[in-house]
């Protein structure tokens, strides 16, 4: 088993990430999930799980006790709160990857979704966009989004990765 991203805590990641997080428990030293719901995931991957409710005025207080080496965060507007919190459980030198719809390539909107990072870590923001088929476009399929965080995770000087297509508006 390959260890080369150390301790690793991912945020979110038990649906459309599910394929990325698999990915990531076997190249790491160690993977803690928090989610909504990440027992069942947790539990085929025998990774330490956090069940959080985004919400939750004390939400904050089931955060693991220890440091990680990289995180993977994709958090609903109702835990965006929690962005900086999760951050700070990032050894110095860490790496942060920041997940977002297309709507964070607006104007003033990245702004509100991804508060700055600490000085001493490294974060990369991963923009979700569509495919362009024939006439129309298509959201992202699951693998794609896997696919493309990966990607994000294998490039670690890009600041901004974007899947598909997305544009500001």
């Amino acid at each position: 088993m390959e260890t080369g991203y150390g301790h690793v805590l991912v945020v979110g990641g038990t649906g459309m990430l599910s394929g990325m997080t698999k990915w990531l428990a076997k190249r790491s030293k160690s993977l803690t999930l928090v989610a909504r719901h990440p027992q069942r995931l947790a539990t085929e991957l025998g990774c330490i799980s956090y069940p959080l409710d985004w919400s939750a005025p004390n939400a904050i207080d089931i955060l693991p006790d220890r440091k990680f080496n990289l995180l993977i965060s994709w958090l609903h507007k109702d835990g965006l709160w929690l962005a900086r919190p999760f951050e700070d459980l990032l050894v110095s030198g860490g790496r942060s990857i920041r997940i977002h719809g297309s709507t964070s390539l607006k104007m003033g909107i990245r702004a509100k979704v991804d508060p700055n990072p600490r000085k001493d870590i490294r974060r990369t923001t991963v923009v979700l966009g569509w495919i362009a088929d024939s006439n129309t476009r298509r959201w992202l399929s699951n693998r794609e989004i896997s696919d493309g965080v990966i990607e994000a995770i294998g490039t670690p000087f890009r600041e901004t990765v974007v899947i598909g297509t997305a544009h500001a508006i």
